[in-house]
């Protein structure tokens, strides 16, 4: 599990994992993966696709 806010710009994360911030958990499952980009989106990659 992950607090957003404490995620960096350029921080990778592997599913599978949670990623909370206030009003939302974005969840990540097994192959998938997660970087942050340098402006603070979300780029998340689903595995198999």
């Amino acid at each position: 599990m992950y607090r957003r806010d404490r995620l960096g710009a350029t921080s990778t994360i592997a599913g599978p994992a949670l990623i909370e911030e206030h009003g939302t958990t974005t969840v990540l499952f097994g192959g998938d993966a997660c970087k942050v980009a340098p402006s603070g989106e979300l780029i998340i990659s689903v595995a198999g696709s």
